[in-house]
């Protein structure tokens, strides 16, 4: 008898075939979640320009994985509650009570836009990001043997915290954060592309300007040439006139170059989603504080007894907003509790 091998059920194929469709439908979903995301934040005009969803996809992509890569290097979630707060350091860094965190806790999940609905045993995640003020501060220093007053120290205080993206979920969380870093980057194309619409809108009005005082001067010149002999002073200021509106004129066609159509608002917002670094960035923290936040050096913690490490990320967005952030978890019975 001839030996034949085992084939796979057809419904097992079946399974992988519906599943690869499935896979791609929600991809081609999400993409098209983002495009919507990005333009609406950047210029809804984009969408007059024949194909754009064709030329922004293979950006748009790019930023969609670099959004990925940004959030999974985040650090966290840690735990942060009252019942934890005299045993962690990093809490105590971040916070200058318990009170403090449980009150932050309270005000910033009863605030927000969109409720998140948990048991009161359940846990809720979110990106706590926060700004970081330094400032010196006067300390005592012991060097062996002797003890240094007055010495200058840099303290570090955490201020402005703000729950990002709460959810009940680690997964829910991290999406949440990667369309927030997407619609990000498109704000920061918002900026650029508005920017440059202002400027054009001025140096339109700025010729405009022109123009009112050339025809009133020429208007003054026609007239009174049929009293007096004509004005070299007010000729050559309408020369000056003249001058200035044909150097403005090339500043506008300048300026439409660069964003006279909704093509060149797309252009925009392509170069900055192909290339999201330049925007936004986030880099590792990491600092050696004292029990009084100040910052010390490896030398620094020998001599003046334990230091904690603390590690954060740090935000940067087109070189403007900075913020220092970490994901967090807690209880969402923290939240609620008197």
């Amino acid at each position: 008898m001839k030996h034949t091998e085992p084939t796979a059920p057809k419904s097992s194929w079946l399974r992988r075939v519906f599943n690869s469709f499935q896979q791609k439908n929600i991809q081609s979903r999400v993409v098209d979640h983002s495009v919507n995301l990005v333009v609406d934040t950047a210029d809804s005009k984009i969408r007059l320009v024949s194909g754009y969803r064709r030329q922004l996809e293979p950006a748009l992509i790019m930023a969609m994985e670099y959004s990925r890569r940004l959030v999974s290097q985040i650090p966290g979630p840690i735990r942060i509650d009252r019942s934890r707060y005299s045993q962690d350091a990093l809490l105590r860094a971040i916070f200058p009570s318990s009170k403090q965190l449980s009150d932050f806790l309270k005000t910033s999940m009863a605030n927000l836009a969109q409720p998140v609905t948990a048991t009161a045993t359940g846990e809720i995640v979110a990106l706590l990001t926060m700004s970081q003020r330094r400032k010196t501060i006067y300390g005592h220093q012991q060097q062996g043997e002797l003890t240094l007053r007055d010495v200058p120290m840099e303290a570090v205080t955490f201020y402005d915290h703000l729950l990002v993206a709460p959810s009940t979920s680690l997964a829910a969380t991290l999406a949440q954060l990667e369309e927030r870093a997407l619609e990000l980057l498109a704000t920061v194309a918002m900026e650029t592309i508005h920017g440059l619409q202002e400027e054009l809108a001025l140096l339109r009005e700025e010729r405009s300007h022109l123009a009112s005082m050339r025809n009133i001067l020429q208007g003054k010149n026609r007239a009174f040439s049929h009293f007096a002999p004509p004005s070299h002073t007010t000729r050559r200021k309408i020369e000056a006139i003249s001058t200035a509106m044909v150097e403005k004129e090339e500043e506008i066609a300048a300026a439409r170059r660069e964003i006279g159509e909704p093509a060149d608002a797309l252009r925009h917002l392509v170069r900055i989603l192909s290339n999201p670094e330049s925007a936004l960035i986030m880099e590792q923290l990491s600092l050696d504080l004292n029990w009084m936040n100040v910052v010390m050096d490896r030398l620094d913690s020998r001599q003046q007894g334990e230091s904690n490490r603390i590690s954060l990320a740090r935000f940067s967005l087109n070189r403007e907003l900075e913020r220092q952030g970490i994901l967090v978890c807690f209880p969402a019975e923290e939240a609620i509790s008197p």
